[in-house]
C-alpha cells in the first residue's frame, strides 16, 4: 500500500497531568508517543490552536510538545511521483483509463497541515475532473482508436496544467507524464491478433518452404532434361559435322586429283588429246582434227610473235632517231643562249664604259665652266687618249696652256671629244 502524502501520520497527544508541587509527575513525552521519522519528514506540532514545525530541534520536554494536542508528520522530499488514475468514457460504451504522474514537493509544512490537506492523489484526481474537455474528447474516440486519443488527451492535460496551475497551500505541482492505459479487451483482442498473425505467418513460412523445395525440385527436373536435350544436341551436331568433314574431304581430294591431272596436261594439248583419246572421251576424227588445230594455233603464234619483235624494234629504233634529235635540239638551243648571254655581257661592258666616258666629259666642262682649266695641270692628251682607248705617250711636262677667252662658253671647247666619244660607242655597238 502507497503511503499517504503529504501528511504521512497524524497522531492525537494525551493530555500530561500537571505535576504537583513535590510530587513526582512526568516531566514531559516519551518517545512511544512521538512518531519516528525519516530523514525528510517533518514535525508539525498543534499547540492550544496555533502550529508549530520541529526541525529535530525540540526535546521531549519542551513545553511545545508538552503541550501539544495533535502532531503530524509532513513529507517534505523533492519530486515526489504522484500517479492519478482518471477514468474517460468513450464512444462504444467502454473506458480509457489515463494515467497521469505529477512531481509534488512541499514547500510550507505549516500550510500543509494547516489547510488539513487529504491525499496529493485525491486532490490531483479532482483537479483534472474539473477539465470538462478531457470527456468531451473520449466521446469523440472508439477504444479501437486508442493510440489517435492517446496524443490529444496528453496535449489536453499540459494545456490544462499551463493555463490553470493546480493551487495547493504549501504545495508546488508539475506534470511529469500523461499515459492512457490499453484497456484489458483491447489487449487481449491484440493478443487474439497477434496470435492469429503468428499463426498466419508459420502457416505461410510453411507453405513457402513447401513451394520452394517443390520448385527448386521442378527446376532441377527442367535444368536436367534441359541439358540432356543440350546434350543430344551436340552429339547430332557433332555427328552432322563429322559426315560433313568428311564429304568435305572426299571432295577435295577428287578436286585435288582433277587438278593434279589437269596440272599434268596444262602445259602440252597434245597429251591431254592423247589422255582423252585412251579414255574413250574423243574419237580418231576428233583426234586428228585436234591436233591440226593445235599445229595451226602454234604456227599462228609463232607468226605473230615475229611480227610482235619487228613492230618492237621498229618502235625502238624510230625512239632512238627521236631522242637523238632531242638531244641535238636541246644542244642547239643552249649555244645560241650562251652566245646571247656573252653579248649580253658585251653590251653592259660597252654600256659602262659610255657611262664613265660621259662622267669624265662632265667633270672636265664643270672645270672649264667654272675658269679652272687655267689653273688646272690637267694632261688633255692623256685624258683624249684614255677615252679613244688609244695607249698614252709617256709622261712628259705638260706645255703651259693659253689662258682661255672668258668670254666663250668653255662647254663650246669639248664639243669635238663629244663627237668623237660618240662615234666610238657606235662602231662598238656594230662590231
Amino acid at each position: 500500500m502507497a503511503q499517504p502524502y503529504p501528511i504521512v501520520r497524524q497522531v492525537v497527544l494525551d493530555p500530561l497531568p500537571r505535576k504537583r508541587m513535590f510530587g513526582r509527575g512526568r516531566s514531559g513525552r516519551t518517545t512511544d508517543e512521538i512518531p519516528h521519522l525519516a530523514a525528510h519528514h517533518r514535525l508539525v506540532y498543534r499547540v492550544r490552536g496555533d502550529y508549530v514545525v520541529d526541525n529535530f530541534t525540540m526535546p521531549l520536554d519542551s513545553s511545545t510538545v508538552v503541550d501539544a494536542s495533535h502532531v503530524s508528520v509532513v513529507d517534505v522530499a523533492r519530486d515526489v511521483a504522484v500517479v492519478v488514475n482518471l477514468t474517460i468514457p468513450s464512444q462504444d460504451a467502454s473506458s480509457f483509463t489515463v494515467l497521469a504522474t505529477f512531481l509534488c514537493s512541499v514547500t510550507d509544512p505549516l500550510s500543509v497541515v494547516r489547510s488539513g490537506a487529504q491525499e496529493a492523489a485525491g486532490m490531483l484526481r479532482a483537479y483534472l475532473r474539473g477539465h470538462q474537455r478531457l470527456f468531451e474528447l473520449g466521446l469523440d474516440y472508439p477504444i479501437s482508436r486508442i493510440n489517435e486519443i492517446r496524443r490529444k488527451l496528453s496535449t489536453q492535460v499540459m494545456a490544462y496544467l499551463e493555463v490553470t496551475p493546480p493551487q495547493f497551500p504549501g504545495v508546488e505541482v508539475a506534470l511529469a507524464s500523461v499515459e492512457v492505459m490499453t484497456p484489458e479487451e483491447l489487449s487481449a483482442l491484440e493478443q487474439s491478433r497477434r496470435e492469429v498473425a503468428a499463426q498466419h505467418a508459420l502457416e505461410s513460412e510453411r507453405l513457402r518452404t513447401q513451394h520452394d523445395i517443390v520448385t527448386t525440385q521442378l527446376l532441377q527436373e527442367q535444368s536436367l532434361r534441359a541439358d540432356r536435350e543440350l546434350w543430344d544436341s551436340r552429339l547430332a551436331a557433332e555427328g552432322q559435322q563429322r559426315e560433313l568433314e568428311m564429304d568435305a574431304e572426299r571432295r577435295e581430294y577428287e578436286l585435288f586429283q582433277q587438278a593434279k591431272a589437269a596440272e599434268a596436261i596444262a602445259d602440252d594439248p597434245v597429251r591431254a588429246l592423247a589422255l582423252a583419246y585412251s579414255s574413250k572421251e574423243i574419237t580418231a576424227k576428233e583426234l586428228a582434227d585436234g591436233l591440226a588445230a593445235i599445229h595451226e594455233t602454234r604456227r599462228q603464234d609463232r607468226l605473230t610473235e615475229a611480227e610482235a619483235e619487228r613492230v618492237e624494234r621498229r618502235r625502238e629504233t624510230e625512239w632512238q632517231r627521236e631522242r637523238e634529235r632531242l638531244r641535238i635540239a636541246a644542244h642547239r638551243e643552249d649555244s645560241i643562249k650562251r652566245a646571247e648571254w656573252v653579248r649580253a655581257d658585251r653590251k653592259m661592258d660597252r654600256e659602262d664604259q659610255r657611262q664613265q666616258l660621259h662622267a669624265k666629259l662632265a667633270v672636265i666642262k664643270e672645270l672649264a665652266e667654272q675658269g679652272h682649266l687655267a689653273t688646272a695641270n690637267l694632261r688633255l692628251d692623256s685624258v683624249v687618249n684614255s677615252m679613244l682607248a688609244v695607249p698614252a705617250a709617256p709622261e712628259q711636262e705638260a706645255p703651259a696652256l693659253p689662258e682661255p677667252d672668258r668670254d666663250r662658253s668653255p662647254a663650246n671647247g669639248f664639243a669635238g671629244l663629244d663627237r668623237e666619244a660618240d662615234e666610238m660607242v657606235r662602231e662598238e655597238d656594230a662590231d
